[in-house]
């Protein structure tokens, strides 16, 4: 049963004529005609009782009608729905993002998109990449967001690079290597939320005599915060992840060598090679990225 249909039924049935209820429906008065008899004769009912002078409901229409009234108010909403999700009003969205990249962009994020979209519904779980690609791939979330070299080569993804921060080493106030320069610091532990590039490129930055390699590589950004504040360790990453306690001199940035500047490393969004982008995805899109630029 087609919905035009049911519009001529509720129309002729709100007019009890033939001719009003065709011009409420731009319709010729032999259209509308034509029309009630076809449902009428689909249904196997007499839905109208017409004679020269006057058009009735029957007991059987007047049932029709008032199911048909109910379901033509639900067709509204639903396409009041559709027209709300395509304006990004209203709908589900489900993505993933890393550790760091939660903690750089997650709280500016959300909060942007809850005061423009309030009845979106959205589901982020924070993981380490290799997890996220997993739901990722069985279309568990729609895109995931992580930092660059965490994702494999091979998988059936399209990477999409939203920005770059700059890495930073981070210790505690009174470390030794911030009175000592001349203290190998890769004689310390070295711990991170994952990959921010090459080990190698960062050794040479530093002028560090050998090669750091994460000992601790943790998910939780406050989890690595607490450890590099309570212990000699070193903490790689970008200041965006640990603005907090980097205000509050808690930690510390290492300084550079002379000549030296921060390495940078990307920030990408990734998705399903198969899979084209919503609306909601290219929003969040431009917003991570001007959070990015903004940083």
């Amino acid at each position: 049963m087609e919905l035009r249909s049911l519009r001529h039924v509720v129309a002729l049935a709100r007019h009890l004529n033939y001719k009003r209820a065709a011009d409420e429906l731009c319709l010729t008065q032999p259209a509308l005609s034509r029309s009630i008899q076809v449902t009428e004769e689909r249904c196997g009912l007499r839905l109208f009782d017409r004679d020269r002078s006057s058009v009735h409901l029957t007991a059987s229409g007047r049932m029709f009608v008032r199911r048909a009234e109910a379901l033509l108010r639900e067709a509204a909403d639903f396409e009041r729905m559709l027209q709300r999700c395509a304006n990004d009003e209203e709908g589900e969205i489900a993505f993933g993002m890393s550790p760091f990249a939660a903690k750089a962009c997650l709280p500016r994020l959300l909060k942007e998109v809850v005061a423009d979209h309030p009845k979106l519904k959205i589901n982020i779980p924070v993981r380490m990449a290799d997890a996220l690609l997993s739901l990722l791939i069985g279309e568990e979330i729609d895109f995931l967001i992580c930092t660059q070299n965490q994702i494999p080569a091979s998988a059936p993804v399209r990477s999409i690079a939203l920005g770059s921060f700059s890495t930073s080493l981070l210790v505690r106030a009174g470390h030794p290597l911030l009175s000592d320069r001349d203290l190998d610091p890769s004689a310390f532990p070295i711990v991170s939320s994952g990959s921010f590039g090459s080990s190698g490129e960062l050794s040479a930055q530093l002028g560090w005599r050998a090669t750091p390699t994460p000992q601790v590589v943790v998910e939780s950004s406050e989890g690595l915060s607490e450890l590099t504040q309570g212990t000699n360790a070193i903490w790689i990453t970008s200041p965006m992840a640990a603005l907090d306690v980097v205000a509050a001199g808690k930690l510390v940035e290492l300084p550079l060598p002379a000549g030296q500047t921060r390495q940078q490393f990307q920030v990408l969004m990734y998705c399903l090679d198969r899979r084209s982008a919503s609306s909601m995805m290219l929003n969040i899109e431009a917003r991570i990225r001007r959070i990015i630029a903004a940083a």
